[in-house]
C-alpha cells in the first residue's frame, strides 16, 4: 500500500510540473512574440526596398543581392550625410523633426562632418529590371541598419506611385511649387517615405522618392554624440596631466 501511495504521489508530481512548465511556457511565448511583433515590422507595413527595411542589416551577402538586380554599385565608408531633399529649406518647412536631425549631423557648418557609415551608390540601374535611375542606401557602421534611401525615378513612376498607394494608402500631399510639382508622403512606425515630382529647366518630370528610417538616425546621432563627449572627456584630462 506504501508502494502504490509513493507511486501516486510521483506521478501527480510529475503531472504538475508539467501543467507548471505549460502554463510559464504559455506566458513566456506569448510575451516574446509580442516583443518580435514590436521590432520586426510587417513588410506589409513597412518601408522596403527589394527587401531593404528598417530592420534590415548590412552584409556582403545584401551588397551581393543587391547588385544582381541594380547593377554594378560604388562603395564609401566615412561620409557626410544631407537630408535635404528638393531645395535646402525644404525639410525645415515641412517635415521639421528630419530637419532637427540634419542639424544635429552637421553641427558644424564650417567643416566636412563625415560619419562612420556605409554608403552603396546605384547610377546605372538596368532598364530591364526597374525604372530607377539612381539608388542610394545609407548603413550606420555601428547598427549595420538603413538611415536613408534615396531614388530618381524615370517617367515610369506612375506605376510606382500606384503601387506605393496600394501597399501603404492614400498619402499626404504638399503642393510647394508650380501646378505640376508636389510631394506625397507616408508615415509608418516613425519612419517617412516621400515621393516627390519635380520638373527640369525645360519642362520634363523627375521623380524622387526618399525614406528615412528615424529611429535608425536617432540611434547613430545618440552613438556619435557619446563618443564626442567621450573624446572631449579624454582629450580634457590629458590637458590636466600636461600641466
Amino acid at each position: 500500500m506504501k508502494k502504490i501511495n509513493t507511486e501516486f504521489l510521483i506521478a501527480g508530481l510529475i503531472v504538475l510540473f508539467i501543467f507548471v512548465f505549460l502554463i510559464f511556457y504559455g506566458i513566456f511565448k506569448k510575451d516574446d512574440s509580442e516583443f518580435t511583433r514590436g521590432n520586426d515590422l510587417n513588410p506589409e507595413d513597412s518601408f522596403t526596398f527589394f527587401g531593404v527595411g528598417p530592420n534590415t542589416t548590412y552584409s556582403g551577402n545584401l551588397r551581393d543581392d543587391l547588385r544582381r538586380v541594380l547593377g554594378s554599385d560604388s562603395i564609401a565608408t566615412w561620409t557626410t550625410i544631407n537630408l535635404e531633399i528638393i531645395s535646402p529649406g525644404f525639410i525645415q518647412n515641412h517635415f521639421p523633426q528630419i530637419h532637427q536631425l540634419n542639424l544635429r549631423l552637421n553641427q558644424n557648418a564650417t567643416r566636412r562632418i563625415e560619419h562612420n557609415t556605409t554608403r552603396l551608390t546605384y547610377r546605372y540601374v538596368p532598364d530591364r529590371i526597374t525604372a530607377f535611375n539612381y539608388v542610394e542606401l545609407l548603413f550606420s557602421n555601428y547598427s549595420q541598419k538603413p538611415l536613408y534611401c534615396k531614388i530618381r525615378a524615370k517617367d515610369e513612376a506612375s506605376n510606382i506611385l500606384e503601387m506605393l498607394k496600394t501597399k501603404h494608402g492614400e498619402p499626404e500631399k504638399i503642393d510647394w511649387g508650380r501646378p505640376e510639382e508636389y510631394s506625397l508622403f507616408w508615415k509608418s512606425h516613425g519612419d517617412l517615405l516621400v515621393f516627390s515630382k519635380t520638373l527640369d529647366k525645360i519642362g520634363n518630370p523627375t521623380f524622387r522618392i526618399m525614406t528615412y528610417y528615424v529611429s535608425n538616425i536617432e540611434e547613430l546621432i545618440e552613438q556619435e554624440e557619446k563618443e564626442r563627449r567621450t573624446q572631449e572627456k579624454d582629450a580634457k584630462n590629458a590637458l590636466r596631466r600636461v600641466f
